[in-house]
């Protein structure tokens, strides 16, 4: 039998302090800075990875977070990962472009 490659699907949940302040309702500055890290130094570290191991993987992001981080949100979108969103009127969304998150967050009431 032929040897198979591996498959994976990685998948990294971006929130930034939205998991903090909104789900937790945590707004100490420890949990805020829990928050920063990940845009400042998480999500930038991850992709670096990503990008030196030649692997593309699939970011779920809230719209607060890419709103927060845009920087940060068009490096995933530009070195070829994908962004999931979860618009509050029409469920599961692939996000592909900041043009697409416009369009999400527009069904959102």
């Amino acid at each position: 039998m032929a040897e198979r490659e591996p498959k994976v699907c990685l998948t990294f949940d971006f929130d930034g302090i939205s998991a903090w302040a909104g789900s937790l309702g945590m707004t100490s500055p420890s949990a805020v800075s829990r928050g920063e890290f990940a845009g400042r130094v998480a999500v930038p570290r991850v992709l670096d990875i990503l990008a030196r191991e030649g692997v593309r993987a699939t970011f779920f992001v809230p719209g607060i977070t890419v709103e927060a981080w845009p920087d940060v949100c068009r490096r995933i979108l530009d070195e070829g990962h994908e962004i999931g969103c979860v618009p509050v009127s029409s469920g599961w969304m692939e996000i592909r472009s900041f043009d697409d998150y416009r369009t999400a967050s527009q069904l959102a009431p």
